[in-house]
């Protein structure tokens, strides 16, 4: 067997696209023009491993210093279960001799369809002298684990080879590529595109909402909460948190909801009403504002200024998480987001998407 760099025939053009669309569903497929013209431009290396002028399979490296990433790795299905996959990965390891070499594979689920499949393919890896990297990587709204040629994992030169297709995908225009590099041992999801890291279990925070209830019946008695007490929900992100916190009180309690978006990004900072109750709901109430999460704290506190001015008789807020460093005062005592980061599940979403996912993520 040896190995020999895919042309741009029609020969080779044919026999590489009947193996790509054989071997890899549709999502997780580079179209094969698109793999010729990376490869035209240098950004890949695309090679055929042959015998006696048949092709017995194919791979896609890219490589950036002295890492180099096995994208692809394909038998054709005619010549499976014969040796040729350990072959071919002997061939190719001592092509890229001094290489650490990175592959990516189908994470061994015990409830995918195919697991069966992923134990045989790790497996097949693995006694082929690659090791557990101890990371998985995410992309495209899928999960891979890493594996690699030698330990411990180079992370920070798989890193700068990531970097490298990430710049060749944005110059050239192509589908968003985005990879995050994690720790197997964290629990992530994928949302869309993006790659998020659980904050807070959902145990912890139905833990948190009780409590938050409980804080807040706190300050009344019954009575003053169902007949002096409005609960103004600010849709959608508090409807979440509002659902579950009033879930705790086996009575009655009156409930309003008020649309509101407000623009950070505008020089001016405007604020939208887009739906609000009638001023009247409010005049001499105590109003509690529920949201799901204090971030600049901007829209509150445009809220609990205009309840005061419209006649309430105290305005108070409680939300569900709280941006680290913000001082708005809480009835309640919020989760606590650190840093910047995105956060979503529990009512907070991103594109609309996973407010309905029962722990907090934040977006590696």
């Amino acid at each position: 067997m040896i190995l020999r760099r895919i042309s741009e025939s029609q020969s080779d053009k044919h026999a590489l696209n009947d193996m790509n669309v054989e071997a890899f569903p549709k999502e997780e497929r580079i179209p094969t023009p698109m793999l010729i013209q990376m490869a035209k431009d240098g950004v890949i290396d695309l090679y055929f491993a042959t015998e006696n002028d048949e092709i017995i399979g194919f791979f896609v490296m890219f490589t950036q210093n002295t890492c180099a990433y096995l994208f692809y790795f394909a038998i054709e299905k005619n010549h499976r279960g014969k040796g040729n996959g350990t072959t071919m990965l002997r061939l190719l390891r001592q092509t890229y001799k001094g290489y650490h070499i990175v592959l990516d594979m189908e994470v061994v689920d015990t409830k995918a369809e195919n697991y069966q499949q992923r134990v045989a393919r790790k497996s097949f890896y693995l006694s082929n002298g690659m090791h557990e990297s101890g990371y998985n990587i995410s992309y495209m709204g899928m999960t891979f684990e890493l594996l690699c040629s030698d330990q411990p994992f180079q992370k920070g030169n798989f890193q700068s080879v990531l970097n490298h297709i990430v710049e060749h995908a944005s110059k050239s225009g192509r589908k968003i590529f985005n990879p995050v590099i994690h720790p197997k041992t964290m629990k992530t999801i994928n949302i869309g595109n993006d790659v998020f890291e659980e904050l807070y279990i959902a145990e912890f925070v139905a833990k948190n909402i009780k409590l938050s209830a409980e804080t807040i019946a706190s300050n009344f008695n019954q009575t003053e909460i169902k007949e002096d007490v409005v609960f103004l929900i600010l849709a959608n992100g508090g409807n979440w948190f509002a659902e579950r916190l009033l879930s705790h009180y086996d009575f009655p309690v009156h409930t309003e909801y008020a649309l509101i978006k407000s623009y950070e990004n505008n020089a001016q900072g405007n604020i939208n009403i887009v739906s609000m109750p009638i001023d009247e709901y409010f005049k001499d109430k105590t109003v509690i504002v529920l949201d799901d999460i204090l971030d600049t704290g901007k829209t509150m506190q445009w809220v609990l200024q205009h309840l005061k001015e419209i006649g309430a008789r105290n305005v108070h807020c409680a939300v569900l998480c709280k941006r680290e460093g913000n001082l708005t005062p809480t009835m309640n005592a919020p989760l606590i987001i650190a840093g910047d980061a995105w956060i979503a599940g529990c009512g907070m979403d991103t594109n609309h998407v996973g407010r309905n996912l029962q722990s907090i993520y934040k977006k590696l």
